[in-house]
């Protein structure tokens, strides 16, 4: 079904069939000089077009519509921001009569139906993407060109977003480092529960307290109401005193979920690494900043170490046969570097002279890929994913274009339309 998003599409970059020559309802001849700039706003659909109608050229507002009757349907003959159009475009005239002192183009019998139909086809409904049937044959240089700039737009958001708490911490970059950390730590299901925690107290309480980290971290988590045995009554011991001293309010630990995780992702445990870091490390963002490559990174986390109890456990009162491992995973570090460190590393990095982008993009570059349901969707269709960088800008691509269907404003969808003559 036809759209007049396409038919903006098919105006804003002349998707007509240029062998043959236009002309309007009046059989007056016209040439597009130039469409004009798309509004975004109330008023008509584009600015400053340039038309030539007969031997006229003219400068001025196109209104666009799928019938010509949607002028009075919209009520356009009873606007004053619709006095100065020099051309209704429509793609079907169902009026006979002349409906203002302007030319009317009609489009229908211009536009290639391949080109129609291939619209009609990414606009039905998918299984995964609108595309589905058409990216993987999509050039990957034009399909990388794209890719790019979605990446680039996600760290700009992200940065913007950071920059936005910086402020509210008043330039403390571990700080900042420790809310984001805190994020990724709780992966998708229990992320805002630990962002919430990070923010429940100030991170100079966590500084002063470095080697209580565990307590003051399960203490603000709401996990040690209730000692099942004696580790989690020392731990409560110790938060009581932090909590006083420094007048503390926890959160609630109802807020964190257990159910359909596997006990290697409990909350629980994801909190006692957590705490491992800030018990070893309070100023994490000046060691990072040291790091050179992931290798550098990769053995500052695996230094990290939880405590013993967490060997053997992955809840509170709850002892496993299994032995677990109590260093920090290589999967849990690439998560980290890329939600949380390199994000941080890309806006504080903006304020040196020396910044070079290009460089920094190659960190992502050596990130291995991402797993998810969003990423094994692509790799279905034929997509080659290898990078972590490849992966961030597609769940870009699903999030803001596939997914509320902006074929005509993706990079990918108008390559796929711009096949057909």
């Amino acid at each position: 079904m036809l759209s007049e998003e396409f038919l903006y599409y098919i105006w804003q970059f002349k998707k007509w069939d240029k062998e043959i020559p236009l002309f309007s309802i009046d059989n007056q001849p016209i040439q597009v000089v130039s469409p004009g700039v798309r509004n975004n706003d109330s008023g008509p659909d584009f600015f400053n077009a340039k038309v030539k109608i007969g031997n006229i050229l003219l400068v001025g507002n196109v209104e666009i519509h799928l019938k010509t009757s949607d002028w009075f349907l919209h009520k356009h003959d009873q606007d004053k921001n619709y006095e100065n159009i020099i051309l209704h475009v429509v793609y079907e005239n169902d009026i006979s009569d002349k409906i203002g002192n302007f030319e009317t183009l009609e489009l229908k019998k211009y536009i290639d139906k391949s080109l129609i139909d291939k619209f009609s086809t990414i606009q039905k409904p998918f299984e995964f993407i609108p595309c589905e049937h058409f990216i993987s044959k999509v050039e990957p240089f034009y399909r990388q060109a794209f890719l790019e700039r979605l990446f680039i737009d996600r760290l700009q958001q992200k940065s913007e977003y950071l920059n936005q708490r910086l402020q509210i911490l008043k330039g403390d970059w571990e700080a900042l480092l420790f809310e984001e950390i805190s994020y990724v730590f709780g992966l998708k299901i229990n992320a805002e529960p630990f962002r919430s925690l990070a923010k429940s107290f100030e991170f100079n309480i966590l500084r002063q307290n470095k080697n209580n980290a565990e307590a003051l971290i399960f203490g603000q988590a709401g996990f040690l109401e209730n000692p099942e045995d004696e580790y989690m009554q020392s731990l409560k011991n110790e938060y009581d005193f932090i909590k006083y001293k420094h007048q503390l309010n926890s959160i609630e630990n109802h807020l964190f979920k257990f159910l359909r995780l596997r006990p290697a992702n409990f909350p629980t445990l994801r909190l006692a690494q957590l705490a491992s870091i800030y018990k070893t490390e309070n100023k994490l963002f000046s060691s990072l900043i040291k790091c050179r490559d992931l290798k550098d990174y990769y053995k500052l986390f695996e230094s990290f170490k939880t405590s013993e109890y967490w060997q053997n456990h992955y809840r509170f009162g709850k002892e496993t046969k299994t032995k677990i491992s109590n260093s920090i995973s290589k999967k849990l570090t690439d998560s980290v570097l890329l939600n949380a460190w390199y994000p941080i590393l890309f806006l504080y990095k903006q304020s040196q002279i020396d910044f070079e982008v290009e460089e920094f993009l190659n960190f992502y570059l050596k990130l291995p890929a991402e797993k998810n349901t969003v990423i094994d969707g692509f790799k279905r269709l034929g997509i080659k994913i290898k990078n972590a960088f490849q992966t961030q800008a597609y769940l870009e691509l699903k999030k803001n274009f596939c997914n509320p269907k902006k074929c005509l404003h993706c990079g990918i969808g108008n390559q796929i339309l711009k096949n057909v003559r």
